[in-house]
């Protein structure tokens, strides 16, 4: 179809079914007597491949759609000017161009299923490229990443195929993972954290943040909160009432928001000393602990109510330690913990 010097194919404005590429929306009526895609391509041949791997069962299917994009990725520099349109409008010899569209055969593409994920086909838009961006998080064995690499990271992006991760994935996954009673590895985990810190200020990552949503297998349990978490325990203080999270330190980012302290400070041995009081915990190996609460009163000044239980009972750390009482003065002897005057 032509218009004066311009060659198009029409386009119906308002027929969204026969082309639901144009952006009909844009277009005021009262000025323009025809509208048209220039360079517009319907791929017929293509899509009849596409239709042909789309009746197939799932294992000839994978194979050849396997083919298929393998093709368009060794080709898209060259196939790629087929894929886009310019949508127009025109008035008497005049042209107006409006927006760089899909041609129909790409959007036909994106709307049939026959790309690999996991174990099934899906349209592109159903998950995402394996490209860096979205292995760092989700790895290539995720259900919702296409199991096919690619070379061009122009022609997944083209297909409709998602080449970021949201913060919704993740947090859908670790969720679920904490729900089922499930695990995550620990390269994963380091993923899910290390994106969550971006998006740390969006409201269901704000969310996310209060919940048990860090995964550090323990005796005590699988999943913890921020507030129950430490990065490292060298001198293995806090036993296993805290989860120690050195195989994930690479989540710089989100440790730090979260404000999860690098090593034991008074104030997780102030909350590991209520819980053993809360429970009556007796066995609890106190000595290491005893003398690190002690080095630190020593020289730092703090404003934490510190209970530590003796023989007489739950006691003021500071004056437990500078006590006279001799069946405390005994317990500390036996147990080979210094003792120190207070000031």
């Amino acid at each position: 179809h032509t218009h004066g010097f311009h060659r198009f194919v029409p386009v119906t404005l308002g027929d969204r079914a026969r082309f639901p590429t144009y952006p009909h929306h844009s277009i005021p009526h009262a000025v323009y007597s025809e509208f048209g895609l220039e360079k517009e391509s319907a791929c017929e041949e293509l899509i009849r491949v596409v239709k042909h791997i789309e009746a197939l069962d799932f294992q000839e299917a994978s194979e050849r759609a396997t083919a298929l994009y393998g093709f368009l990725d060794d080709q898209w520099k060259t196939l790629s000017p087929m894929a886009y349109a310019t949508a127009c409008a025109y008035y008497a010899n005049g042209r107006h161009e409006i927006e760089t569209v899909p041609t129909s055969g790409l959007h036909r593409l994106r709307e049939s299923e026959w790309i690999r994920f996991g174990s099934g086909m899906d349209r592109p838009c159903a998950g995402h490229a394996q490209v860096s961006e979205v292995l760092r998080v989700l790895g290539s064995n995720d259900p919702s990443v296409c199991v096919w690499p690619t070379r061009d990271d122009r022609l997944p992006e083209a297909l409709g195929l998602k080449l970021r991760v949201g913060p919704d994935v993740v947090i859908r996954r670790l969720r679920n993972a904490r729900d089922k009673g499930g695990s995550i590895t620990a390269e994963r985990a380091v993923g899910y954290y290390s994106l969550l810190s971006k998006y740390a200020a969006f409201p269901e990552v704000v969310e996310l943040a209060e919940e048990p949503h860090i995964f550090c297998p323990n005796p005590r349990g699988d999943w913890w909160s921020p507030a129950s978490c430490v990065l490292s325990d060298p001198h293995a203080l806090l036993g296993d009432r805290f989860a120690v999270i050195a195989d994930l330190a690479e989540a710089e980012a989100w440790w730090t928001h979260l404000g999860v302290p690098e090593a034991p400070n008074l104030g997780l041995c102030c909350t590991l000393l209520e819980m053993l009081a809360e429970e009556e915990d007796h066995t609890f190996p106190l000595k290491s602990l005893y003398g690190f609460i002690e080095d630190r009163l020593r020289v730092q000044s703090t404003d934490l109510d510190i209970k530590v239980p003796t023989l007489t009972g739950w006691r003021d750390s500071r004056e437990t330690f500078s006590s006279s009482d001799s069946l405390w003065r005994q317990w500390m002897q036996e147990c080979d913990i210094p003792t120190w005057e207070q000031p």
